[in-house]
């Protein structure tokens, strides 16, 4: 008689879940997406790699002179880590979170908005340090100077294109946040049942990444882009509306205690703010849904319906 084929033992519970983890992770992104993510990780070291190595063995070395101090290590590492801040600028910040949004909403996988936006920014400060070095002695003084007309020119048109592109992307987010209401009362109605729900939002294009908590169900899918897409709205304009104010002191003299208000703020300072921001709905999001137990809630709606 043939014996009965063992059966394989059941994984303990820690290297089950810690398996389930790993799944998740590789299952979130096609191969295509990995290995582009995997380029830009790849860029990105090879980048550090060639700046610290050209600081520490080409120009440390040389002991060059910049005033009364020497450009050695200590001031490229004060260079990188007053680079590193730009991570929380505010209108860094929601540009990319909405571009990101629109992209995503528009049926898109978009992974490398924040890349390619520092990449741009980085490029053109590369490109003018890089002048510089080369002896272009007109960049200079106009460099140094705050006052000067270069600095006063391309002030004026970069906050200017920053505010202008934030309230656009702000009005294309709102149109899309429109329609995610309209879903939303058209659920609580008990017009759509969970099917029909699901294709309401496919067609809006909300299907970006199928992982996790979030898109697991269309209910959840209909709470976290009310939540996010919302948010995201409110600080594009938020920081639109500084940047452009900014421009009006600026440009008119104008004083006074909200003016004066508004010329004060540090948008460094506004991009911690924003970080918070996101990090406190995503709290205050997910302690409403559990307590306040919206998908029962909400779920109960489609079924009555």
């Amino acid at each position: 008689m043939t014996a009965a084929p063992e059966s394989t033992p059941p994984l303990p519970a820690p290297a089950a879940a810690q398996r389930t983890a790993r799944h998740r992770v590789r299952t979130s992104m096609t191969r295509q997406e990995w290995t582009r993510a995997g380029g830009m990780a790849a860029v990105i070291v090879a980048l550090h790699v060639i700046g610290w190595v050209t600081l520490v063995a080409v120009v440390a070395p040389e002991h060059r002179a910049i005033g009364t101090q020497t450009f050695g290590v200590g001031i490229g590492v004060t260079a990188y880590t007053l680079g590193m801040r730009h991570t929380f600028d505010a209108d860094h910040i929601a540009a990319i979170d909405n571009t990101t949004r629109k992209l995503m909403c528009g049926g898109q996988r978009p992974l490398s908005v924040g890349f390619w936006f520092s990449l741009g920014h980085s490029s053109v400060v590369f490109v003018l340090a890089f002048l510089l070095t080369l002896g272009v002695k007109t960049l200079a003084g106009p460099v140094r100077d705050d006052g000067s007309a270069l600095h006063d020119v391309t002030g004026l048109i970069g906050t200017t294109v920053s505010g202008a592109f934030l309230y656009l992307i702000a009005a294309v987010n709102l149109v899309i946040l429109a329609g995610i209401w309209k879903v939303f009362r058209g659920m609580r109605s008990g017009r759509y049942d969970e099917a029909a729900l699901e294709e309401q939002l496919n067609n809006r294009g909300f299907m970006n990444f199928a992982y996790g908590w979030a898109f697991s169900k269309p209910v959840r899918k209909v709470y976290y882009n009310l939540t996010i897409t919302g948010l995201s709205v409110a600080v594009a304009l938020l920081i639109g509306t500084v940047e452009l104010l900014g421009l009006l002191v600026d440009g008119l003299g104008l004083h006074g205690p909200f003016w004066d208000w508004i010329s004060g703020l540090d948008l460094n300072v506004l991009g911690y703010v924003v970080v918070a921001l996101f990090v406190a709905t995503w709290v205050v999001a997910l302690l409403g849904w559990r307590l306040a137990r919206i998908e029962e809630k909400w779920t109960g709606d489609l079924a009555r319906g």
